[in-house]
């Protein structure tokens, strides 16, 4: 998070963690916690994939099922 601090990406950073967090135990809130390292954040943050499927490949497919859309929302609002 440092070396994104004051920049547009370090902005985006935040509102990914947010997303995260709300999603952590699932969109019900009863799944098995999962979330994503803060360098992976970072990368989303920073790389900003632009569909799915680049969601994907740099996630992987529990992660991008998971917390996918919603990153790609906060990056679409961004």
């Amino acid at each position: 998070r440092r070396k994104l601090a004051g920049g547009e990406a370090g902005a985006v950073y935040d509102r990914l963690m947010q997303a995260q967090a709300d999603l952590t135990r699932g969109a019900d809130g009863v799944d098995k916690p999962l979330s994503c390292s803060a360098s992976l954040l970072a990368k989303v943050a920073q790389t900003r994939p632009g569909d799915m499927n680049a969601m994907e490949r740099l996630l992987g497919d529990r992660r991008a099922e998971r917390f996918g859309a919603a990153f790609l929302d906060v990056l679409a609002r961004a």
